[in-house]
């Protein structure tokens, strides 16, 4: 420790000494009377004597195309809410730098649950039986030297052969069997080579045996791809989920394994699918056997596309047969799904031939009728590839909520999941329905740079229930790997029906690490981002379905009434307020809405524009900051659609023909917009920066225009007809409510009073940031916080605001009319749409500070700071937005409390029973009193002796180094270098 420090740690040490003296002048009050709760629900549901009160002086549009009149609130569409999760590691798990769930299921008996846990850093595999952790069965598959160094999964099992090393890459298990696909290597003439897919498995039951019994060779491919060096087969999502025919819900005693070989590296280079069936005698037996992997028809190597297989799945077709639904892509224009179809499942195998150089590997036969084009097109016989039409490249696959359906996980699109439509019937066309429309924004960069990727990945859509219909599932959600968002929007969401979904779960590991429902609990492991969390779970949550408040900013709508389009390009037709197809709903927007048909001629040279579309006239001269709030529909294939998949990109530009000389700016274009042929309007919300485009000195006095400009992208042309509505055009920092286009707009003012806290208080909010709205992935810093709520004195004349910070990290206590304010900074958060946020603000008078805690995306909060001032009356009003009605920010609010007082452990519990929105884990969190707070134990009293020195520095860096789950000082679940700058920054600060 440098002798630097020594000043501000003795400095410390008094304050803490200070503290203990008014430790015994105060003694903690409890609540005066009872907390008071509110909650909405399509209306306001409130305690006595509490009121709620609104006002707008505007008509609105509630997200259901309902008017709203000036004193009407609105309310959502039921939305799920999950409480915030609290997370366990499982012991001896902690700092394994590559752990992942390989499967998770339940034992032969139904009812046991079982996890398969690859250790790749330790390079070992284990099974536990009924609990985590408990009675393991170990074997090794530690890197083999005398098979080149390959990792080699059946070494120790009667199977293992000199010339094959097995690497499991992906997994089920089925009631006791469990299967897992392998990426096998072999020796080949420049050294050992990964270029098969292989099957092992293990019956539950066989583990009381000997352990050379435990994993057998299933079956073996031949050599899959062309290249001379090593290839990545498999990943953790190619083999998804085990399939049942019957879906009533009863153990089964036939399931069906269906995988893809997924071509990684080093080309995409095409690919195959493929199944087997398993059968038991009994439902309740261990006797699983696995027949013969059957390759079905396609298989294909295409060095040149970039295009590989993606997922599969089957569900039930006709009376007794099977469909298999495979998608492929990732190469431009080559992206498509296939259906292969069987009439009778017991013909799986009929007619099927053997494949050279394979073991119990078999081409399907002429029973199978396949594979079948159904969205995209794959067809070589089209030498311009700019004809060719987009599909849907979903890679997460599970069986759907109803009969015949599948629920797909996106895969860098604009959307996040799809339910398909029956395909159980002969010639059901393939249709998509987007269950959790989740629009992330899109930043325009500057003139020159390089636009971020921002797409949406699900590789892990799961049931634990294959076998039976309507759920619950789990996804995980993330966006791009390119993506400037990085790790820090990794989520979980859930849903316990298919239908309805949240987010439980901001995790902050990588797309590699599966997750899992088992044993009432949600499971992840550790691999790749945060290597080093273990094994970590949740509980299920008990989620609520409500229709919460929103509210949201007014200020000038800027949209263009009037807009026109310009710049079409050959073969683009636009059409303005034509009639809809029967039964579309219409756009959620009041302005103008447009056709946009792209009938690209042949030849085509170079990439049309679709056309340039002015979003408002008249820019302020100062403009910094626009956001732009636009909805997208597909037209489905009923609707003649020229594409299964849209597939464009925006830039902003503005104009300025009064300036000297005349300009034109322009942004850099956005990601790729990509929306299925769903049917349904999807958000977008682009945002950029003015300041980063180039000098706008000459720009008149007046401002200039705005146009929205659409290409095709990638460099093509591809076939499109779409609709677009432009919502809302802002320069502030969250988009308005919707109403009325080019007009200015009140703000909506909503808030909670009836009470009186003269002293200390607390305040609960429970909500949700809505999903096509503002969130941390902005290109700069915005330009206020935003307020969430305030609370206000009874005068009026003073307040406290809290604040969501322009950083991405923070929350602000600001007192109103105070120069000077605090910042509660948590490391990492962020404030990610969709995300729910649970805060308690307390107001401690003893000491005349704050306490800040709760969560913001699943991330948990806990900050005690002075509050440099304190309210000039007793506080008697709660609003959301600033406590001067200057500022609102878009919000979802489920509910809440206040309590008057100083909130204890019994207080806080009471208010968490009485509001439904508040019930569940966060307890611990959102608990203790002032005199706990600021006169207990301190964080940065690492060593609990009562003083902050040095010792505490010492055996903070020691745990630090050691990877000990007690310097996980930001309570993230798990220790990094923020745990370090948290713990510094408390450590500076005191108590």
């Amino acid at each position: 420790m440098a002798l630097a420090h020594v000043g501000w740690v003795n400095a410390a040490r008094v304050k803490v000494v200070i503290a203990a003296l008014a430790a015994l002048l105060c003694t903690p009050q409890s609540l005066a009377q009872p907390a008071l709760t509110f909650r909405f629900d399509h209306q306001a549901i409130l305690d006595h004597p509490l009121q709620f009160s609104f006002d707008r002086d505007a008509l609105a549009i509630t997200d259901d195309g309902q008017s709203a009149a000036h004193d009407q609130p609105r309310f959502r569409r039921p939305t799920l809410l999950a409480p915030l999760p609290v997370v366990e590691t499982v012991p001896g798990t902690y700092g394994n730098a590559a752990i992942n769930l390989l499967a998770v299921g339940v034992a032969e008996d139904n009812t046991t649950p079982v996890w398969v846990d690859a250790e790749f850093s330790k390079g070992r595999l284990l099974v536990y039986v009924g609990s985590l952790p408990g009675p393991s069965f170990e074997c090794s598959m530690q890197y083999n030297p005398a098979k080149g160094g390959m990792m080699d999964f059946l070494k120790q099992s009667i199977d293992d052969r000199p010339d094959k090393a097995w690497r499991p890459v992906s997994g089920v298990v089925c009631h006791g069997m469990i299967v897992l696909q392998c990426n096998v290597a072999v020796p080949g003439p420049e050294g050992w080579v990964s270029n098969r897919i292989g099957f092992a498995t293990c019956r539950v039951a066989d583990l009381a045996g000997p352990r050379n019994l435990w994993w057998r060779r299933h079956s073996l491919s031949d050599a899959l791809s062309p290249h001379p060096t090593g290839v990545g087969l498999g990943a953790f999502w190619s083999m998804p989920s085990w399939w049942s025919m019957e879906r009533d819900g009863t153990p089964p005693t036939q399931a069906w394994i269906a995988a893809c070989d997924y071509h990684a590296a080093p080309a995409k280079d095409g690919g195959s699918f493929f199944l087997f069936p398993i059968h038991r005698s009994g439902p309740a037996a261990a006797d699983w056997t696995a027949a013969p992997v059957i390759e079905l028809p396609g298989r294909w190597n295409d060095p040149t596309n970039r295009s590989h297989a993606h997922a599969i799945g089957l569900t039930r077709y006709m009376d007794r047969g099977i469909l298999a639904l495979g998608s492929r892509g990732d190469g431009t224009g080559n992206a498509a799904v296939y259906t292969w179809t069987l009439d009778d499942q017991d013909d799986y195998d009929t007619g099927s031939t053997s494949v050279p150089d394979s073991d119990n590997w078999r081409l399907a036969g002429p029973a199978w009728n396949g594979p079948v084009v159904v969205n995209g097109t794959i067809d070589p016989s089209l030498a311009d590839i700019q004809q060719r039409n987009k599909g849907n490249q979903f890679i997460g696959l599970c069986p759907g909520p109803t009969p015949g359906t599948f629920l797909c996980g996106s895969d860098e699109v604009s959307e996040t999941l799809w339910i398909t439509s029956d395909l159980s019937q002969p010639g059901a066309p393939l249709r998509f329905t987007t269950p959790y429309r989740l629009a992330q924004t899109l930043p325009l960069p500057g003139t020159g740079n390089d636009g971020p990727w921002r797409h949406y990945l699900c590789f892990h859509v799961r049931t634990p229930t294959p076998n039976a219909l309507g759920g619950p599932y789990i996804g995980q959600l993330s966006p791009s790997q390119n993506d400037m968002d990085g790790w820090s929007n990794q989520r979980v969401i859930y849903s316990p029906d298919g239908e309805q979904w949240c987010q439980v779960w901001n995790h902050y590991e990588n797309v590699q690490a599966p997750v899992w429902l088992a044993a009432g609990r949600i499971w992840t492991g550790s691999y790749g981002k945060h290597g080093g969390a273990g094994i970590r779970s949740i509980a299920v949550p008990d989620t609520i379905l409500a229709r919460p408040l929103t509210i949201a900013p007014g200020g000038r709508n800027a949209a263009a009434a009037v807009p026109h389009w310009s710049d079409v390009g050959v073969g683009v037709s636009v059409v303005a307020n034509g009639v809809l197809p029967p039964g579309a709903e219409p756009p959620p927007s009041v302005g103008p809405w447009y056709r946009v048909e792209n009938r690209p001629p042949t030849p085509v040279s170079g990439s049309p524009n679709l056309g340039t579309y002015r979003l408002a006239t008249d820019i302020p001269a100062q403009t910094r900051e626009i956001s732009v709030r636009l909805w997208m529909r597909q037209d489905t294939p009923q609707e003649s659609s020229l594409a299964d998949t849209l597939l464009t990109m925006a830039r902003l530009r503005t104009s300025d023909s009064r300036g000297s000389p005349a300009s034109i700016r322009s942004s850099s274009n956005s990601a790729s917009i990509e929306i299925s042929s769903s049917g349904q309007w999807i958000p977008v919300v682009l945002t950029t920066d003015l300041s980063t485009w180039a000098d706008r000195q000459n720009w008149g006095s007046g401002g200039g225009n705005l146009d929205l400009v659409l290409t095709n992208a990638w460099n093509l042309a591809a076939p499109a007809s779409f609709y677009m509505a432009v919502e809302s055009v802002s320069w502030e920092a969250s988009p308005p409510y919707l109403s009325q286009v080019d007009a200015d707009l009140p703000h909506e003012r909503a808030e909670i009073s009836g009470f009186s806290m003269p002293d200390s208080w607390t305040v609960f909010i429970a909500g949700k940031m809505p999903e096509a709205s503002w969130d941390s992935s902005r290109t700069v810093n915005e330009p206020d916080d935003r307020p969430i709520f305030s609370v206000i004195s009874q005068t009026g004349l003073s307040w406290v605001d809290v604040l969501a910070g322009r950083a991405q990290s923070e929350i602000i206590v600001l007192p109103g009319g105070l120069a000077a304010g605090d910042r509660a900074t948590v490391s990492p958060f962020n404030w990610w749409p969709g995300s729910p946020v649970y805060l308690a603000v307390t107001y401690c008078s003893q000491w005349n500070g704050f306490i800040v805690r709760g969560s913001v995306g699943n991330t948990p909060i806990r900050s005690s700071f002075p509050a440099y001032g304190a309210l000039d009356s007793p506080a008697a009003r709660i609003r959301f937005g600033s406590g001067d009605g200057q500022r609102i920010t878009e919000f979802d609010i489920f509910g809440g409390a206040v309590a008057p007082g100083e909130a204890t452990q019994a207080d806080a519990e009471a208010v968490f029973q009485a509001v439904p929105m508040l019930r569940g884990d966060p307890l611990p969190l959102m608990t203790g009193d002032c005199a706990d707070m600021y006169n207990g134990p301190c964080d940065a009293d690492f060593d609990g002796t009562g003083f902050i020195d040095t010792d505490d520095y010492d055996a903070f860096i020691r745990a630090f180094e050691a990877g000990d789950e007690s310097a996980d000082f930001d309570n993230s679940g798990f220790v990094d270098t923020d745990d370090f700058d948290a713990f510094v920054l408390a450590f500076e600060r005191g108590c």
